[in-house]
Order: C-alpha cells, then structure tokens, then sequence
C-alpha cells in the first residue's frame, strides 16, 4: 500500500503520522466530527498539507456520548459524506453507533491525517502564518478551518437554578435513557432535535410536556410514503 505524504490512519485511540508540529502546512482543520472530516477529504483532494486535530481520544466521541436511542433524522441515503455512502439501508435511520463508526471508518479509508487528544487551547496570527496551540505542540499553517461544532457547552438557563431539591434536573448532554429518570412526569424545556427526540422517548412511559419560547413549524417525518428529506431535496 501507498500513502501521500504527511498521511496516516487513525486507528483506535491512536493518532496517526501525519505532519510533525515543527512543519509549515498548508491547513489546520480543528475538529474531526463530520464536517472537519468533509473538509480533510476535500483537502487530500488536492493533495494539500494539511492535519486534522481531534481533541477526544477516538473519532465519533461525541456522538458516543450521547443519550442510548439517539438516531438521525435523516434517512442513511442522506447521510453520506464525499466520497463514501453511509452504509446502511435507504429509508433507515442510524443510530448513534453507527455514526460514530461510519466517522472512524471513513478517516480509515481515505487515510486522513487526523492526531487525537489533541485539544486547541489558542489560536494566534503572526504575519502571514496562523499558529495553533495544543497541551503539549504547537502547529503552524497557512489557514485554518476550525470544525468544532457549534455546541460544546452545555447550557441551562438561569430559570433552572432556584428549583427546590427534590425536582430532578438532568441535561440532554447527560441523559441516557428513562430509567436513568426517577418515575412521574417530566418538562423538557426546548424544542429542537435533541428535546423533541427525547419528550418522544420518555412520552411513551409517563406525561410529557414541552416548552418552547415560540411556536416552531411542525412537519411530518414522512408525507405520502417518502421522508420530508426527499421533499425538500
């Protein structure tokens, strides 16, 4: 087997050979969740210089962490990232799981330059170079691309703070699954993905309400046999 330059696999918790922290390269991408991956394909693409650093000590981290029944809401057909279909079937709805392998298996197969445990702590210019710093490197390059992801601290709002003891508070960032609720009804306060997903979930063995700042559009999963991504695509 060949590889280019300043390539190397990510395998299990390892980082991978790619370029030296003492070398000018061409791009840093921080982040080696979907979109930072997307970005390294593109990157190799042109044969770029470049490295991917990933702060947790394997690909897919973050999904893993996640609560037990979490699944996309796009079908595996829209799932893909370049160059490589998610390998499930059309009309399915992968897992957690499945996300964070398929993350694992695609820096795998297009040899991506990725290094975990190596968490960004500052990012400077000097001139016409952009200069990275990690616990224990800093790395320099021409540009950077940061793909951390917009959600990287949980938040509660300031209302939850003056709550009495007895009323349990737990995170989405946190929660796992019912069981991990003591018994009675539940308020989960936001409407997006993660919280309908889970009011959904904990809907089917106790009352659930939902609070919302303002009223979002609901849309159906499917309309007239296909997904609502088919619609809108």
């Amino acid at each position: 087997l060949h590889r280019r330059p300043g390539c190397g696999t990510v395998t299990g918790a390892h980082t991978s050979n790619g370029p030296s922290s003492d070398q000018l390269i061409d791009v840093i991408v921080v982040g080696a969740g979907q979109a930072g991956l997307a970005v390294a394909w593109h990157l190799a693409q042109r044969r770029l210089r470049f490295v991917v650093l990933e702060a947790a000590d394997q690909l897919g981290s973050s999904w893993r962490g996640r609560w037990d029944s979490l699944r996309l809401f796009s079908p595996a057909q829209y799932d893909a990232l370049p160059g490589m279909a998610f390998p499930a079937p059309e009309d399915t709805y992968p897992g957690k799981e499945a996300v964070a392998d398929f993350l694992r298996d695609y820096a795998t197969r297009f040899d991506l330059p990725v290094q975990l445990r190596k968490q960004v702590t500052a990012l400077s210019r000097t001139g016409d170079e952009f200069e990275v710093r990690t616990d224990d490197d800093v790395f320099r390059a021409q540009q950077v691309i940061v793909a951390t992801g917009p959600f990287q601290n949980p938040f509660t709002p300031e209302a939850g703070h003056g709550f009495d003891g007895s009323v349990t508070q737990v995170h989405s960032a946190d929660y796992r699954s019912p069981q991990s609720l003591p018994p009675g009804p539940v308020l989960v306060v936001g409407g997006g993905n993660s919280g309908l997903q889970i009011a959904h979930e904990l809907a089917a063995t106790r009352p659930v309400d939902v609070s919302v700042g303002e009223k979002v559009p609901m849309l159906p999963q499917r309309l007239l046999g296909r997904d609502l991504f088919w619609w809108l695509t």
